[in-house]
């Protein structure tokens, strides 16, 4: 039997980027589609955001930035990638 599918479940459970960056895709302005890699202020949250979940904290940030730095499109993943998450549980 193939592990491939547990092993992926798992692996996108414990890591956020993992998933954003080979499961979702985004489509820059006047850009064809491409896969979501985080920038290095959306990868300096995904670290805070690893740091917590492995620690159980609360999720909960307020983030100080300038415009189109992506931390909205990092949201938006981050939200969609916790409900695809909680579907896919819930129906294997």
């Amino acid at each position: 039997m193939n592990n491939t599918f547990p092993y992926l479940l798992q692996r996108c459970k414990n890591d956020p980027e993992f998933y954003i960056s080979n499961f979702l895709h985004i489509r820059p302005k006047g850009k064809p589609s491409q896969l979501f890699i985080p920038n290095f202020p959306q990868r300096i949250v995904l670290e805070i955001l690893k740091k917590d979940i492995k620690e159980r904290r609360p999720e909960r940030y307020i983030i100080c930035k300038n415009r189109q730095v992506g931390m909205s499109t990092l949201s938006e993943g981050l939200v969609f990638e916790s409900i695809s998450r909680r579907i896919v549980f819930a129906l294997s």
